[in-house]
């Protein structure tokens, strides 16, 4: 299942158009396909490669809740992501990571607390820099006495949260037992209280993304690496969005006290 995709009328076009017109030569070739592509058309007439039209504020992202298999030929991507997770230097405590694909070119970066000057809050840029997810963690009186902390995920508008895509909850442990991490994508459906699970263990670098049907999009590991906290590698599936498996990431590094935590 799919976000809803929203028609475009003639002046989003023209936007499109001429932001298109406005970008340095050279700057839309230079730009990543899959997920981080924030196509402005329907999946099947969408080509998250194309250099023709770049990113533009508001557009949404194609989340993927489903099999992969049962959207065959609309899918973001035809081949897996190996994605790479490196810390940055230890000078700012709580400074971030970085993620690097199998070029060892930077393609996301994670603001922590250290940059953002607040805690629980995180900021996924792509590898041009710009800010397309803004996360943050729900505080207060009722948070406190909830069984489990909510993380919220907002797509950025010019540098600012515009629209909630997703929440992900993760249950306070009770008698040293701790539930699974669960992710929502926003709108809820009804009766769908999720569509994403993280099975595994974080710390030790062995755990995957789920979705509902048992599939997985997202698989963390160090298989044929040397084992660390500060380096290890992602496998994205085809179809997933990784800037979504990257906001994800981030708040596990968060969670267990990482590189994104003061």
């Amino acid at each position: 299942m799919l976000l809803p995709t929203f028609l475009l009328s003639s002046a989003y076009s023209m936007l499109g158009a001429l932001l298109s017109s406005l970008s340095p030569p050279g700057a839309a070739a230079g730009r990543r396909c899959g997920w981080s592509s924030l196509c402005s058309t329907a999946p099947s007439s969408c080509d998250p490669c194309s250099t023709t039209t770049p990113p533009y504020a508001g557009a949404t992202p194609k989340f993927r809740v489903d099999d992969p298999a049962a959207l065959e030929g609309r899918r973001l991507d035809d081949a897996v992501e190996i994605l790479r997770k490196l810390r940055r230097p230890p000078t700012v405590n709580g400074g971030g990571f970085v993620v690097t694909d199998q070029d060892q070119r930077a393609v996301f970066s994670v603001d922590g607390c250290g940059i953002i000057g607040a805690s629980g809050q995180l900021i996924v840029r792509d590898g041009d820099g710009n800010a397309i997810l803004f996360i943050h963690k729900k505080g207060g009186i009722v948070q406190a006495l909830s069984v489990s902390n909510w993380w919220r995920g907002y797509l950025t508008d010019y540098g600012e949260p515009s629209k909630l895509v997703f929440s992900l909850q993760d249950p306070k442990p009770v008698l040293c037992m701790k539930g699974d991490v669960q992710v929502t994508l926003e709108p809820k459906g009804r009766n769908r209280h999720w569509d994403y699970e993280v099975t595994g263990s974080f710390v030790q670098r062995s755990c995957a993304i789920k979705n509902r049907a048992g599939h997985v999009a997202a698989q963390i590991g160090v298989k044929g690496m040397l084992a660390g906290r500060d380096f290890y590698q992602v496998v994205v599936q085809p179809g997933y969005d990784q800037a979504f498996v990257v906001g994800v990431i981030a708040i596990l590094d968060n969670i267990h006290g990482e590189s994104t935590r003061c």
